[in-house]
């Protein structure tokens, strides 16, 4: 069993001392570890806790350090050189440290008690100085007086003392006081420095030149004086040119003039709806005709002669001069042409094409197993036709079992009760074959018929035959 002597020497403390040398931040701890086989001189690792209990409880601070014992088993350590102390690791309750060599705990804990740095931290609240300065340095009271009031004890509120209505603080024989806001001095006198004149108790104002058009003018002798405004001398600024002693005018360099030939490299709007623009149009770059907001381009000069758009469906044709719009048709309909009129939209009622196609997967065959016959697949076609129809179907038969006999596949009218437009016979192979499959295919033709649905249908047409699966291909018609 491992027993460590432990001695905790001076310790932690987080008050600031009155000298200028710093509180240490770690506490030294001194111990000797051994077993009942003499010193350990083996390095261990040595995980400390400090607990508020002397059992149980949670950790309120830990680390872990590794510590090379002397010959004689003696371990020295700055506990919080790992892992810093704070306030709240030493709160002023009692605190018992904790030590694990290795992954054996030692008992019992060890109390921490008070060192000197400690002792001084609890006169903390009346410390000696505030940030390095005396109690003499701070302001611990205020009498107020000139108009100002104090109020408070700790916090101060300084405001100015109430005055009457519309008075104000004026400083009177050395004392500031509640006054009317009344200007009591009438004496006033003109400088000397020129154009300043008192007429009466207190009309002031600049005194008039004897020469109409004169300025009031600062001279060289620092006076005020009536002057003629006769500065001759000019600055030329960006855009204005100066030619002679007084001649002003623009700088055709920097500002367009109407009768040269000017480069527009800013971003310029010309809103006049009057403005014409002649010329080749040599250099013009970056034109786009959705630019333009209004008005229209003639096909000439590659536009539509248009300044609107056809209804949805409509269709641009041209008049020889201009771009126009057709109406707008109905679905199915087809342009005719008019030679050189204006296309219209034909309903079709000669010629068409339906296909309709009905399929029972592979995975999932429809059985042929009595004499009725059985609906394999529909398709309806748009409308009466007036004229013949011609149906094609296409259909996986297969019978199993040595018996035969022959099946019946037709296209009806309506329902498998309906007219027969086209059928056709299936006689597998002999008795001796256990099952037969084909692909078949077969049309039909109706004369004027007047349903719009039609149906692919199959039976048994001999009883004894046996039953037969069918995967219906398609079923198609065309007019």
């Amino acid at each position: 069993m491992k027993k460590l002597a432990l001695v905790v020497a001076l310790g932690l403390a987080f008050a600031t001392p009155a000298v200028a040398a710093p509180v240490p931040g770690t506490i030294s701890f001194t111990g000797r570890l051994s077993t009942s086989g003499g010193p350990v001189t083996t390095t261990q690792s040595v995980t400390f806790h400090l607990y508020s209990a002397v059992t149980g409880g949670s950790s309120v601070w830990n680390e872990t350090q590794t510590v090379t014992p002397s010959a004689a088993g003696l371990v020295y350590v700055e506990l919080g050189a790992m892992t810093t102390f704070d306030q709240t690791d030493f709160d002023g309750s009692v605190r018992f440290l904790e030590i694990t060599v290795g992954s054996e705990t030692l008992s019992p804990r060890l109390p921490i008690n008070s060192v000197p740095y400690a002792i001084r931290s609890t006169d903390s609240d009346n410390a000696d100085t505030v940030g390095g300065m005396p109690a003499s340095s701070f302001v611990t009271a205020v009498t107020a007086s000139g108009g100002i009031s104090a109020t408070g004890t700790n916090t101060v509120a300084l405001s100015l003392g109430a005055c009457g209505a519309n008075q104000v603080w004026k400083y009177v024989s050395s004392t500031w006081t509640c006054s009317d806001d009344v200007d009591t001095n009438t004496t006033y006198s003109a400088a000397a420095n020129g154009l300043i004149g008192i007429s009466g108790a207190n009309a002031i104002g600049l005194v008039a030149c004897a020469t109409v058009g004169h300025v009031a003018k600062y001279t060289a002798t620092n006076v005020w004086s009536c002057a003629p405004d006769a500065n001759s001398v000019y600055t030329q600024g960006a855009g204005i040119v100066i030619n002679g002693s007084n001649v002003v005018g623009i700088d055709p360099t920097v500002v367009p003039t109407l009768a040269a030939a000017n480069a527009f490299t800013g971003a310029n709007t010309f809103s006049n709806a009057s403005n014409s623009f002649t010329g080749v149009g040599t250099g013009l770059t970056g034109l786009n005709a959705a630019n333009i907001a209004s008005g229209t381009l003639g096909i000439a000069r590659g536009g539509t002669n248009l300044n609107s758009v056809g209804s949805a469906g409509s269709v641009v044709y041209s008049t020889g001069s201009a771009f126009a719009f057709t109406g707008q048709g109905t679905s199915g309909q087809v342009l005719t042409s008019a030679a050189a009129g204006q296309p219209t939209w034909t309903t079709v009622t000669t010629t068409g094409q339906v296909d309709g196609t009905q399929v029972t997967g592979f995975s999932s065959p429809l059985t042929i197993a009595a004499t009725t016959n059985l609906q394999l697949a529909s398709i309806t076609v748009p409308g009466a036709p007036t004229g013949t129809v011609i149906f094609s179907a296409h259909a996986y038969l297969e019978k199993s079992g040595t018996t035969t006999g022959r099946y019946e596949l037709s296209i009806r009218s309506g329902s498998c009760a309906g007219t027969i437009v086209g059928f056709m016979f299936w006689r597998p192979g002999t008795t001796t074959e256990s099952f037969h499959g084909e692909t078949l295919s077969f049309t039909g033709m109706g004369n004027a018929v007047s349903s719009t649905t039609f149906v692919l249908c199959g039976r048994k047409f001999d009883s004894g035959a046996p039953d037969a699966s069918v995967n219906p291909r398609g079923l198609n018609a065309s007019w």
